[in-house]
């Protein structure tokens, strides 16, 4: 019988959804174009109303991300790294996830799972061939 989902292992398995999300989007390192092998909340994971969304994460390299003196965990808005972020997610995306992510949100087991399930749903959209359209 399998094991009854709680919502802490379903968060455990939404941010993995997400970090793979990510790093499929972003196969190379926003900051310094090597290979993705880590994802970076731009807002951090206890703001729950921005954790799982898309654009609020980045791919990055290990260096970037954690080891760089200007790099995103030491310096998360520096000048370099906030141009970074606007140019890909522009200004006004960043706006609404800075309002939401200082928003108060307690996701229940029934929301989680739908987000399981639509994050699920884009990482299968992700790892689908894209076509161009001329």
């Amino acid at each position: 019988m399998p094991r009854k989902r709680t919502s802490k292992s379903v968060k455990k398995a939404c941010d993995k959804l997400w970090s793979q999300c990510v790093r499929l989007r972003d196969p190379h390192c926003c900051k310094c174009g090597k290979m993705t092998t880590e994802a970076h909340h731009i807002f951090g994971r206890r703001a729950l109303a921005t954790r799982w969304e898309l654009d609020n994460g980045l791919g990055l390299c290990p260096y970037c991300h954690k080891f760089d003196k200007f790099g995103f965990e030491q310096s998360p808005y520096d000048k370099a790294n906030m141009k970074i972020i606007l140019d890909k997610i522009g200004d006004a995306k960043f706006g609404e996830l800075q309002i939401r992510s200082r928003q108060i949100y307690q996701p229940r087991l029934p929301d989680l799972l739908d987000l399981e399930t639509d994050l699920q749903d884009q990482l299968d959209w992700l790892r689908q061939p894209q076509t161009e359209y001329s």
